[in-house]
């Protein structure tokens, strides 16, 4: 596989992509991987499995990392130098879901001993991830960061309605 064009990883739209060309293949292909949420929204419906929201949420649940995939076959007719120039909001839509790049990133042994440590010597700890919520609520509950018997806050902050209007907030017990 030769790769043609990277479009490095943007936190806004939270993937990166590449169009590639196989040897031998008449035509570049464009992969892409992110979010498995902005995967999906790339993607053409038919191609997602019915069970996708059931079967993130059961991998991000239980603490793995999940990453989706898509791919795109590109027009037979595009060069090289049409790959350089176009535009990425061009690739990313009507895409095909490959499936979830599911891992799992362990706890250090000594997390836990830490937490316990700062939440001892009464020590506000914090957690900032990017990860996906539920992956990012397993993992404090994993290291007793959070315990079985509390309950969190998910707040969540909307898009701008207008310049003279604060975002929505939106919050989840």
């Amino acid at each position: 596989i030769g790769l043609l064009r990277r479009f490095h990883f943007s936190s806004s739209q939270q993937s990166m992509g590449v169009i590639a060309r196989v040897l031998g293949q008449p035509q570049m292909v464009y992969f892409v991987k992110g979010a498995p949420e902005k995967v999906a929204g790339m993607c053409d419906p038919k191609s997602l499995p019915e069970n996708f929201s059931t079967i993130l949420h059961e991998y991000t649940s239980n603490g793995y990392r999940v990453i989706g995939l898509a791919h795109k076959k590109l027009d037979r007719k595009m060069k090289w130098v049409d790959a350089q120039r176009i535009k990425r909001d061009n690739l990313e839509c009507d895409m095909i879901f490959l499936g979830f790049l599911v891992m799992q990133n362990s706890l250090k042994k000594e997390t836990s001993e830490v937490i316990k440590e700062l939440h001892d010597a009464q020590i506000r700890q914090i957690m900032v991830t990017g990860d996906n919520i539920m992956t990012a609520m397993s993992v404090a509950r994993g290291c007793n960061m959070v315990q079985p018997h509390q309950k969190l806050v998910l707040i969540t902050v909307g898009s701008h309605l207008g310049d003279d209007t604060r975002p929505p907030l939106h919050m989840e017990v």
